[in-house]
């Protein structure tokens, strides 16, 4: 039997082992204040310890499943975290090992400011520290007067027994060693494992290359260093694998051009057709797939938008060039007549951010080739290669206009180096890098001028020069200009259309086969491309399903198609899924679209739809419809949705994440879409929003990689998945009720975080069947009841006509964790009353035992009450029921938890006060005869009591201050008023619904096109944020 005393007594032994285990001196000489919060908390580096802080770790979790919590610690004085160590968590005989459990520091990336999104939705205002990146290291240095959360995290194993598990975890820090209580409820549900669950993942890992790169801006290379297929890369393969299966990502992008190309195989014969060598590929895809990661395989794009012509072309194949510059004039130097052959290249002036990428090699290095950014005549940026002031021959640079260089990188002879120059015309300075690695920082340009408009590569200052130049990239801060624009069937129509050849007698221009494969984008309908797609995509098709993968595999046709009469048009996404449907038929495609205007003219080319999560939100029915067919539906994120929407900014709340999860199972979506998982090219602090270029970050120094609070936040959404899908086969219509009652849609979502957990917690236990308020045993005088069933609630004893002693009842639930109330007779004849209320308080069941004497005439207890409502209001709830028809009845009794606070009330209404707002309750009633006979208790009603959201009072404020300002006048400024009090006047009743009406009525009004010269716009702004908050409020409690 669990007695609620029980609990609180244990968690005051809790509070006392924190104490004890504080030095006693170290608490003196410095106090470390020490809490918990939750994972779906933002915790900043100066949030001081909440008034009412948690000070244990409480999860509920499923099996097979992560949660993870906060230890926070901050001092006066700066501090050591040496290390983190955890007990077993141990439920009776039953444990769960310290194997399970882990911990990280969370660290913070700075931003200049925030996403442009609603300031409602910002975890914080402005420039500043944001916490995210999850640490590898084992211990930290915490400098004084600065909040350190340690982010804990564990896994339930599906062998787990389901039960109440206690442990703790030891901080141990250079002021003491602290000991933090864990509970951790295991729910007797288990969750599949990611490549088996109803929900799909695709957050596209940029692992190999871009989807085709040639091997440009290559993330992992950059960051790590270490060259694809290496072991070390392997190795690293293998760690992302285990973070992509943890957090349930289960759809994986396959770079299929750059694998295809690594083949060592691949290549084009000699009569221009294609030979496919496959094996990478395949040891690509076997490696994920035997990692236990994927559900399904994603095909690249067939198809990219060009940005220097302006239209989707299709990814073909095809034999590498490159340009060889010859210069054999004999005038180099200082000669006045100096010679050179160079390919310049002009664009219309560019005045933020230009970058300039290119390869090159000398068979005889130090000739003093020109590497030149230009505006017009003048140079800003003058890269070489020579031997200056008798140093070795190295790539140099100019440092100003007096002819002085400096030494980058020494070089050798036919050696091919990667060369990027980045230009920041709003500083006025350059950066360069060679193979990857940052050489120059913030070099000042050599023309103090605001823009640039031209590149020039070519031989220069000696008398005669070879140089090869391939892979030539300028990007502008909106896109590429020109990309390797040699890897043409043309050479007269390379050098025409691409560049301006500068070129003198004695010079000459090739270009040459490198008898290598690359890739370049070509126009869908021109031979080449037909050629490519007509060999490329049936050899796909029947690898795929030599290998058995053809069922998992999933194809892009071209990414966020736009409508007619724009660039990237749908009719140009129509013709490469033509390609598809004619070489690789029955192949399930799916692609991002941005516009609902542009999916409606794709009916009948996707298998999977994946819209804008706001356009999945407003159009609901076109892509049940869909369903209804058998297609798919997901939905995507990318630099929009913004305002208000949910998406995982780091400048959002953490816990938009989870609730990103929830809004796909309110919207019956069965995946989720992102464009980055690890884009570390991108920079994190962007111009319109922040984190998301990448949820996982890099870290060399350990070869390893950084987990983020925003994976786990997806992660837990993502199991919460998989736990409505376990109750929707037991109870659709409450696994529905309880995701609407958390997040209604995208844009109206809880931000309590103590209602979102409370709500999840009641999603775990559903999951699990719910929890049982059943008696398993009934004894009296510790003799059992032979006749006892669960399902009966009435008894009756007779006892001899000379019994004096009252018999004592005891019981014993099905549950263990259910909370039982017994409520002795106390005479004979007399009743006693037996209240099981289930552990998650959904369930509550009353049994009675009506002892009599023999030789007297047995009582008929009355009926249980019915039609008993419960009405909230302001730390009080109103109870009101159906009077019993019983003509000898005394009276009723009101139970409160399963305990009974009143009795002998003669009326059909009774308000309960001194309640607990934001709590739940749970009440029930009984009927009591003359006779002191009590009936069996009614059904019970759950009710949550609240305040009155004093932000009503905050919007009739503004409303005055508006009016007084002149933002607000007319008629408008009355309807407002009113519908403002309106609303107060019925929250004050104890009606949120009527309020929450009037507050729609608010909006209504506010948002009438006839009244819009009526206020400003800055005051209708403030009005909407303010109402809407009213409305989440009154509908999420």
């Amino acid at each position: 039997m669990k007695i609620s005393a029980k609990k609180v007594l244990s968690l005051l032994l809790a509070a006392s082992i924190i104490v004890s285990l504080l030095p006693y001196g170290n608490v003196l000489a410095a106090e470390v204040e020490v809490w918990t919060e939750s994972s779906l908390k933002n915790v900043f580096k100066d949030d001081a310890k909440p008034e009412k802080a948690n000070t244990s770790i409480e999860w509920i979790a499923a099996k097979n499943e992560y949660e993870s919590a906060q230890i926070v610690l901050r001092s006066n004085e700066p501090f050591d975290i040496h290390s983190v160590q955890f007990s077993d968590l141990v439920s009776g005989s039953e444990a769960i090992g310290t194997q399970h459990l882990k911990y990280n520091f969370v660290d913070y990336v700075y931003i200049s400011g925030n996403s442009k999104i609603d300031p409602s939705s910002m975890v914080r205002s402005g420039a500043g520290d944001y916490p995210d990146p999850l640490l590898n290291a084992a211990s930290i240095k915490v400098p004084a007067r600065t909040t350190q959360p340690i982010w804990v995290t564990v896994y339930v194993p599906e062998t787990a027994a389901a039960g109440s598990y206690i442990g703790t975890a030891a901080v141990n820090t250079s002021l003491g060693t602290i000991e933090v209580p864990i509970y951790l409820e295991v729910a007797d549900v288990e969750i599949p494992d990611s490549k088996d669950g109803a929900f799909h993942i695709t957050n596209w890992a940029w692992t190999a290359g871009r989807l085709y790169s040639n091997d440009a801006d290559d993330a992992v290379f950059k960051q790590y260093g270490y060259p694809r297929y290496s072991q070390q890369w392997w190795n690293l393969m293998d760690i992302f694998a285990e973070s992509m299966k943890e957090h349930r990502i289960n759809t994986l992008l396959v770079p299929t051009y750059n694998l295809l190309k690594d083949g060592p195989g691949t290549r084009i014969d000699e009569n221009g057709g294609y030979i496919f060598d496959w094996s990478k590929f395949d040891e690509y895809v076997q490696f994920f797939i035997d990692k236990g990661v994927i559900k399904r395989l994603e095909g690249a794009h067939l198809a990219y938008q060009s940005s220097v012509y302006k239209q989707f072309r299709i990814v073909t194949l095809v034999e590498d060039k490159r340009v060889r510059l010859v210069d054999q004039s004999g005038k180099g130097g200082l000669d006045p007549n100096n010679k050179y052959i160079a390919l310049k290249k002009t664009f219309p002036g560019e005045n933020k951010k230009l970058t300039l990428q290119f390869r090159f090699m000398e068979p005889q290095s130090g000739k003093w080739p020109k590497f030149q950014v230009l505006n017009g005549d003048s140079i800003l940026v003058d890269l070489s290669t020579g031997s200056y002031a008798g140093g070795p021959i190295s790539i140099v640079h100019r440092l100003n206009n007096n002819n002085e260089w400096q030494e980058i990188e020494t070089i050798q002879s036919n050696s091919w180096y990667a060369v990027k120059i980045e230009v920041d015309l709003s500083q006025r300075k350059y950066d360069v890098s060679i193979n990857g690695i940052l050489k120059v920082s913030q070099a000042d340009l050599l023309s103090p001028v605001a823009s640039v408009n031209g590149i020039m590569l070519g031989t220069g200052g000696s008398s005669i020069g070879e140089l090869y130049l391939d892979e030539v990239r300028i990007d502008d801060a909106k896109g590429n200009i020109v990309y390797d624009t040699f890897d043409t069937e043309d050479d007269e129509a390379a050098q025409a259309s691409n560049f301006e050849l500068i070129e003198y007698e004695n010079t000459s221009f090739h270009i040459e086969n490198t008898h290598q494969t690359t890739y370049v984008q070509q126009a869908i309908g021109s031979p080449g491309e037909i050629k490519w797609s007509s060999r490329f995509l049936p050899e796909l098709q029947a690898h795929l399903a030599e290998k058995g993968w053809d069922q998992i595999w999933i194809q892009h046709v071209a990414d966020e198609p736009y409508d007619s009469g724009n660039t990237y048009p749908i009719e140009e996404w129509e013709q490469a899924y033509e390609r598809i449907a004619q070489y690789a038929p029955g192949m399930k495609t799916l692609d991002a679209v941005t516009f609902q205007s542009v999916n409606e003219g794709l009916v009948g080319k996707l298998d999977i739809w994946v819209p804008h999560e706001n356009i999945l939100d407003s159009s609901p029915s076109f892509y049940d419809d869909r369903q209804v067919l058998g297609e798919e539906v997901w939905f995507y994120t990318s630099l929009l949705p913004r305002e208000k929407y949910l998406n995982r900014f780091v400048d959002q709340p953490v816990y938009y994440g989870r609730l990103m999860n929830w809004f796909a199972y309110g919207r019956n979506a069965t995946g989720f879409l992102h464009w980055a998982w690890n884009h570390w090219n991108s920079p994190l602090d962007g111009v319109h929003v922040k984190g998301d270029t990448h949820i996982v970050y890099p870290d060399p120094d350990n070869a390893s990689l950084k987990n983020s609070m925003r994976q786990d936040a997806m992660r837990d959404g993502a199991e919460d998945y998989e736990l409505f899908k376990i109750l929707e086969a037991k109870n659709p219509s409450r696994a529905k009720e309880l995701v609407q009652s958390v997040v209604p849609d995208a844009i109206n979502y809880s931000r309590d975080i103590d209602y979102i957990l409370s709500k999840r917690k009641v999603l775990v236990r559903d999951a699990a069947g719910g929890y049982d308020a059943t008696l398993r045993e009934l004894t009296v005088d510790g003799q059992a009841l032979e006749d006892f069933s669960p399902e009966q609630d009435e008894y009756v004893i007779t006892l001899p006509e000379a019994a004096q002693q009252v018999p004592v009842v005891d019981a014993v639930a099905n549950d263990p964790r259910a909370e039982v109330v017994i409520q002795q007779a106390d005479a004979i004849p007399g009743t006693a009353i037996i209240i099981v209320t289930a552990y998650d308080k959904e369930a509550v069941a009353s049994y009675r035992i009506r002892f009599e004497q023999s030789g007297t005439e047995p009582v008929q207890p009355p009926a249980a009450p019915t039609g008993l409502t419960a009405k909230a209001g302001d730390g009080a709830v109103t109870l009101n029921w159906t009077a019993n028809a019983e003509a000898d009845l005394a009276g009723y009794s009101i139970y409160q938890d399963g305990n009974r606070v009143a009795s002998n009330i003669k009326e059909t209404v009774y308000t309960v006060h001194s309640l607990m707002n934001g709590k739940e309750y749970t009440f029930a009633i009984s009927a009591v005869n003359e006779e002191g006979t009590e009936s069996v208790l009614s059904q019970a009603v759950k009710v949550t009591p609240f305040a009155a959201p004093s932000s009503i009072a905050s919007l009739i404020s503004l409303l005055d201050r508006y009016k007084a300002s002149g933002d607000l006048s007319g008629p408008l400024a009355n309807q407002l008023t009113n519908s403002a009090k309106q609303a107060a006047h019925h929250l004050s009743n104890g009606s949120k619904d009527q309020a929450a009406k009037f507050m729609h009525d608010f909006l209504k009004h506010l948002n009438k096109d006839p009244m819009q010269d009526k206020v400003t716009q800055a005051a209708k702004d403030a009005l909407t944020a303010e109402a809407q908050a009213i409305i989440i409020d009154l509908t999420n409690k």
